[in-house]
């Protein structure tokens, strides 16, 4: 990665291209999408990109509850979730991923911390990891950052399963 320094800000179609590869590069540790299906992701969201001097090296992409158009079991599961703590506010992050050349520069957790600031006034920032195949890495590095496991949820015994987890960002009402 570049020493230049690191600038966030909301990713743009653009962008697409560059954060698509970005994607792929990090699979299995984030899903994988056909071309088409990733860009209809990113615009159903809201996409902070972190940018050196060559582009983009990093993503974030968030999802609110209720959008109906992101086909996505673990959005419904925590949406139920969300019901069953009396409406609380949250948002759901769809993606994190970081180009290998800035892994292991503390760039996931800046692009974190830039998305609690963001949702400052959102009462919970949800994500979920793999538990099957297990990302160890991942459950480490949620946890680090103040997130908590409030379920799991297995799809295909021995072979798909994940655990969520919330972070507060507010307290509630």
């Amino acid at each position: 990665m570049s020493q230049t320094r690191i600038r966030i800000s909301q990713g743009s179609p653009a962008d697409y291209a560059a954060l698509w590869e970005i994607n792929q590069a990090s699979i299995p540790g984030v899903s994988s999408e056909a071309w088409d299906d990733f860009q209809l992701i990113l615009s159903l969201g809201t996409g902070f990109v972190a940018y050196d001097d060559t582009g983009p090296v990093g993503f974030i992409n968030l999802i609110a509850p209720g959008c109906l158009a992101y086909k996505s079991q673990n959005l419904r599961w925590l949406e139920n979730w969300q019901n069953e703590s009396d409406e609380c506010s949250m948002i759901y992050v769809d993606r994190i991923a970081i180009a290998p050349s800035a892994r292991k520069t503390g760039l996931g957790e800046t692009l974190y911390r830039h998305a609690f600031e963001f949702y400052a006034n959102t009462q919970f920032i949800t994500a979920e990891v793999n538990t099957q195949p297990d990302n160890p890495g991942s459950h480490r590095f949620h946890e680090r950052l103040g997130f908590r496991s409030i379920g799991e949820h297995v799809f295909e015994p021995d072979k798909k399963a994940v655990r969520y987890y919330a972070k507060a960002l507010k307290t509630a009402f």
